[in-house]
């Protein structure tokens, strides 16, 4: 998909074919008017930039224009042909005026591009023979950047040289830079400085940006750790879109942070990371160097070595959800496996992390890179899987990936969407020669973890072309490479240096006083473009070291002086490295360098570092590379790489220097002015302060005092000192940006006053209007209000932020109706429905509820508070009472529930009980409980149904009135049993009737044991074990729950137990025989439902023959006796009618049926049964 985009963009001469990207009629006819692609050089680029006479260019542009309309336009140019140089194609020559030409050469067929003229060059016939000699032919490899321009822009100065500024939007990109730009995700670019990795990243972006057009839910996120890189990826990415795609889409789907940023984004609490409680390096070696007088381990291990082994395993590689450092065996089994310390330190290295992370980080509330990435990943992990539809990236663009560790690089693969098509959607370019601090970065620890993810290898891309440093600077650069990889044991691809020639990089010594003197003075002095270069530790003290520098005591800091950490990401003109080898640094490695020997393990960390330290600085210059130190430092450290330097004999030095081409820059105050207006743009788009403060630099030395003062007004404004900003703006005359700031500063008189001397535009007069407004509101906010309503009445382009200060003031005068008509006002003109709803809620607090209910009826938001509230006031006119009061009680307004069941009762209307309840509930909520209590009682009267709810909440509102007697029967009632217990308790009634409430209560909760140690208390026996058994048989301890019961004579729940139990058949049938023995020896009375359960199992019992060995007859006669009916007892007894126990039970049995039949008036049968009675005596 992205190569088709990149493809079908084809190139006639400003005019772009979009197939896909939407092109209009006109582009397709103008199409045909062009024969040749117009490609020009980087050198006509720049030699546009710099011209003035805007005329000039304006024929210029119009001579491109009709050059690449083919041999027609060319006869009204005069071309001439130019046959001394010997190229390719004949070159020609355009005369523009009687000073100036224009040449070019072609046209060449090209295979990719078809029919191209190239132009060379904008010469003065002086200049002629000179430049014919630096012109390069156009072949089909030939690395050219050019810059793609619309036919619109042609005749228009200001738009060719905003175009042909723009330093990214490169029309030809190398064909290995196109194979990286084409391929599938991930991609993973290892370019070294200068390689165009960055901008492969921009284009990348650009086309992605392109190809989710339609999808308004897509997101890309571009991270680094560099704000100035971060910064001006923004800025190429929206240039690429603009120049070289015409495209206008905005950048709104892209998020460019920095990675500490994006991280905060996704901690719970980012407060926790402040930053002056951030630890980088500098700051961890401070502390290390007094952790090394007290621990042997820091005595023997160097502080890049600790770090290193901190940052990218004890930490880096500690994954959620175990808290870093990692336990001391996982250490191991890492440490071991990637081979970066020997093993007889890692005990060392292991006590170094322990102490860093508690005594540090923990005891001093600091935080690093990789407790923020912890954080943030542990954050991540858990809300994907409470969140499954969490937002993802549907891109992830990171450079200078090399600053991360794995848990960072873990964290960006969690935010990726995950195609199945495809693989991780991530663009990853870095240099681990750029890791100035140590971070254990790997492109195989990179790779395996991407191959982990997708289940498939991936390509590593390297770039092998250096754009930004001449020939010879690029060879520099590659002898450090050599040197760092004859340490790390692999061989480094070399880059090519695009520019060719260049001066060889020359180092001067400084010793004696005529040395100092002249790089002083030439210090002192250097061009617009130039940074000096100094080895310093972020946290080092810059000041001091340049105090005791004589050589530096001329030069202007703020302008020209760098750190590397200041200068990495930036690139120069000219660089001139100041003492390098005479740092302490340099000595320590000295032998290494110069020997060729190889390190320790323990030390090549620290060496690693050092060397891409000095790597960075060098990769700065695009010109000049320039070395200043003493002897011994050029012994130290220079004298390594004689073959790619050039030492400066000593008595050549002044010589040199006098007459160096990177000190013969134009130094008049118009370069130094072009160099400050760069300097000022740049700073515009960082918002950096430093490099505001050089732009002011550079305009004092052009003697533009009122820029500088500019610059001045823009870094208070900057640092939100908007007074004196705006005292800045207003001598200058600025009164639109003073205004502005007066604004910011909440000086509404003086903004007033300034928006006041501006010419009467309409957007002059809204801000004069609103400055008004805002001053006269504190001395009069009725009339200044009432003034400001009028003019946002006739003034439809007033921002929706004043216009929310106008109600707000309002609201504080409480004229709620005026600012509701605000908003209304403001819905219709902006059919906005927040301004709807901001009407409606105002109309309310205006007690304005017909409104109310309209506009939010018309708003959609029929469930929110504000509409419920407004309709029941509008029923409650309607005598709606019953609806009115649930929406009121719906939204807790029970003093509006109160008034609508008052006004029914006033007004004679039927009050359902649905009211009623609602007028108690509310009477109990807002603890009037006398009124709740009268208002149950009403309720319980209109529906004769005790609710068990309704009399807790009666109890309650007796017992807030001390009615606990009432309260209590109330409870009792509910069946509240403990409750009722506790008032009873209170009231000191007979402690049997406490406990037994207490009791039931206990029970009904399931509280057994606070229940067993009532009923001991009581002393009922048969209860205790009545509680016993429900507390075993809450416990499914069904066979001491069976005993228990049995002990308490309850009779069915035994028997329940026993069915429940896992009781084999002779131990239930022996435990269903104790049962009825028990019976037999009970003396309480038993319910029909025992006799029956009892019954049913007697008949069990019979069923096996073997009964009468486990209950003797005469028991089981008893048995019938108490529980059968009397004619299965008689029928028992008849069977055993020998036995004497048998007559004298046949007689109790027939005794208890005559006294059954003559109390009910049966005599006949009652003296028929005494006659059976008295002949079975006589027998």
């Amino acid at each position: 998909m992205l190569k088709n985009l990149f493809e079908k963009r084809k190139c006639f001469t400003f005019i772009y074919i979009r197939n896909n990207l939407g092109m209009s009629a006109t582009d397709l006819q103008s199409e045909k008017e062009y024969k040749f692609q117009v490609i020009v050089s980087m050198h006509f680029q720049k030699k546009m930039e710099i011209i003035q006479d805007r005329s000039f260019k304006k024929s210029v542009y119009n001579a491109l224009n009709m050059l690449a309309k083919g041999f027609d336009g060319w006869q009204h140019l005069g071309v001439k042909s130019v046959n001394f140089a010997k190229t390719s194609y004949p070159l020609r020559s355009v005369k523009i005026n009687r000073e100036m030409g224009l040449l070019f050469e072609g046209p060449i067929p090209s295979k990719r591009f078809g029919s191209v003229l190239f132009v060379h060059d904008i010469f003065m016939e002086n200049e002629l023979a000179q430049l014919i000699t630096r012109i390069i032919t156009l072949g089909e490899e030939s690395r050219v950047f050019s810059k793609p321009i619309p036919a619109k822009a042609l005749l228009d100065p200001e738009v060719m040289d905003d175009i042909l500024s723009t330093e990214k939007a490169n029309l030809l990109l190398t064909r290995k830079q196109l194979d990286v730009l084409y391929a599938d995700s991930p991609i993973l670019i290892h370019g070294h400085a200068g390689s165009g990795k960055t901008t492969i990243l921009c284009h990348r972006l650009a086309l992605s940006v392109l190809s989710h057009r339609n999808n308004p839910n897509a997101k890309f996120v571009f991270v680094s750790y560099n704000d100035r890189l971060v910064k001006q990826a923004f800025k190429d990415t929206l240039e690429i879109l603009r120049y070289l795609y015409f495209a206008e889409d905005t950048l709104d789907k892209v998020t460019f942070t920095t990675f500490r940023n994006f991280l905060k984004r996704y901690v719970p609490n980012p407060n926790l990371f402040e930053e002056f409680r951030y630890v980088p390096f500098g700051r961890f070696k401070h502390f290390y160097e007094k952790f090394k007088w007290g621990s042997a381990s820091g005595r023997r291990i160097p502080a890049e070595v600790a770090w290193h082994a901190i940052r990218s395993i004890l930490k880096g590689a500690c994954k959620p959800p175990l808290r870093p450092p990692l336990s001391i065996d996982e250490y191991r089994k890492l440490a071991r496996r990637r081979r970066e310390f020997p093993e007889d330190i890692f005990d060392d290295i292991y006590k170094i992390g322990e102490w860093y992370q508690k005594e540090i980080i923990h005891d001093k509330r600091l935080w690093d890179d990789q407790d923020l990435a912890w954080e943030a990943l542990n954050w991540i992990w858990k809300e994907k899987e409470r969140n499954p539809n969490m937002e993802l990236y549907d891109e992830i663009f990171c450079d200078e990936v090399q600053d991360l560790t794995e848990i960072e690089f873990l964290l960006l693969v969690a935010l990726c969407k995950r195609p199945k098509a495809t693989g991780l959607p991530l663009v990853l370019s870095g240099d681990p020669l750029q890791t100035i601090n140590p971070t254990g970065f790997r492109w195989s620890i990179v790779s395996s973890e991407v191959f982990r993810v997708q289940g498939k290898p991936v390509t590593l891309h390297e770039l092998e072309e250096n754009f930004r440093s001449d020939e010879k600077i690029v060879s520099f650069a590659n002898r450090i490479q050599e040197v760092r990889s004859r340490y790390l044991g692999h061989s480094v691809k070399l880059q090519n240096a695009f520019e060719k020639g260049g001066e060889i990089p020359q180092v001067f010594l400084i010793e004696g006083g005529d040395e100092i003197s002249i790089i002083k003075n030439k210090l002192g002095e250097l061009p617009p473009e130039s940074a000096i270069i100094i080895w310093l530790e972020e946290k080092d003290d810059v000041d001091s070291y340049v105090s005791s520098e004589e050589p530096l005591s001329r030069i202007d800091r703020k302008l020209d002086l760098y750190t590397i950490q200041e200068a990495k990401g930036l690139e120069f003109r000219i660089v001139i490295l100041y003492k390098f080898g005479s740092s302490s640094e340099a000595l320590k490695w000295k032998n290494y360098l110069s020997d060729w020997r190889q390190p320790t393990i323990k030390d090549e960390i620290p060496l690693l570092y050092f060397l891409n330290r000095l790597y960075v600085a060098v990769t700065r210059a695009k010109l000049f590379l320039l070395i200043i130190d003493t002897k011994q430092g050029i012994d130290n450290l220079w004298s390594v790489w004689n073959e790619s330097l050039y030492f400066v004999p000593r008595d050549k030095v002044r010589e040199m220097l006098e007459n160096h081409p990177a000190f013969l820059a134009e130094i008049s105050p118009t370069a130094w002015y072009r160099w400050a207006e760069v300097l000022f743009d740049h700073a515009e788009e960082t918002r950096d302060i430093r490099l505001y403060e050089r732009a002011k630099r550079a305009f004092e030395k052009a003697h533009e005092i009122q820029k500088a003062k500019l610059v001045d007004a823009r870094i208070a404004e900057i640092n939100e000192e908007y007074e004196k900003a705006a005292t800045i703006y207003t001598e200058l005359n600025n009164f639109e940006k003073a205004g502005c700031c007066y604004e910011k500063a909440l000086m509404w008189r003086e903004a007033y006053e300034a928006y006041a001397k501006l010419p009467t535009t309409p957007e002059n007069k809204r801000r004069v209007a609103i400055c008004k407004f805002k001053k006269d509101v504190i001395e009069n906010p009725t009339q200044a209000s009432m003034e400001f309503y009028k003019y946002i009445i006739e003034d439809e382009n007033v921002e929706l932020k004043y216009i929310n200060e106008l109600a707000d003031t309002l609201l504080r005068i409480e004229n709620y109706e005026l600012a509701a008509q605000v908003f209304l006002n403001m819905f219709r003109r902006f059919n906005d429905k927040e301004c709807l709803k901001r009407a409606a809620q105002l109309f309310f607090k205006a007690k304005n509820f017909g409104m109310t209910e309209q506009l939010l009826a018309e708003a959609g938001e029929t469930k929110s508070p504000e509409y419920e509230l407004s309709r029941a006031e509008n029923l409650l006119e309607k005598n709606g009472w019953h609806e009115a009061a649930e929406l009121f009680f719906k939204n807790n307004a029970y003093d509006k529930v109160i008034e609508t069941y008052e006004r029914a009762k006033l007004k004679g209307a039927f009050l359902s009980k649905e009211l009623i309840e609602l007028a108690a509930k509310s009477y109990f909520n807002l603890q009037r409980w006398g009124k709740a209590y009268a208002t149950y009682e009403m309720l319980i009267s209109a529906t004769r149904v005790e609710d068990v709810e309704i009399l807790k909440t009666m109890a309650e509102c007796l017992e807030k009135l001390d009615e606990k007697g009432k309260a209590m029967e109330l409870y009792y009632r509910a069946g509240l049993y403990k409750k009722a217990g506790e008032l009873a308790e209170k009231l000191n009634l007979p402690k049997e009737e406490v406990l037994k409430l207490k009791i039931e209560g206990a029970r009904r909760e399931g509280d057994f044991n606070s229940a067993i140690n009532f009923a001991i208390e009581l002393g009922d026996e048969k209860l205790v074990h009545t509680l016993k058994g429900h507390a075993l048989k809450h416990r499914s301890e069904y066979r001491e729950a069976v005993e228990e019961f049995i002990l308490a004579e309850e009779w069915v729940e035994a028997l329940n137990c026993l069915i429940k139990g896992e009781f084999t058949y002779t131990e239930q049938y022996d435990k269903i025989c104790d049962i009825i023995k028990a019976v037999v020896f009970s003396k309480k009375e038993l319910s029909q439902e025992e006799k029956e359960r009892i019954m049913g199992i007697v008949r069990q019992v019979q069923s096996d023959p073997i009964w009468e060995t486990r209950i003797s007859p005469r028991d089981m006669g008893l048995i019938y006796e108490k529980c059968a009916t009397s004619i299965e007892a008689i029928y028992y007894y008849e069977s055993h009618i020998n036995e004497k126990w048998s007559q004298e039970g046949w007689i109790r049995v027939k005794l208890a049926q005559c006294n059954y039949y003559r109390r009910r008036g049966y005599y006949n049968q009652a003296d028929e049964v005494y006659r059976e009675i008295q002949n079975r005596k006589k027998i």
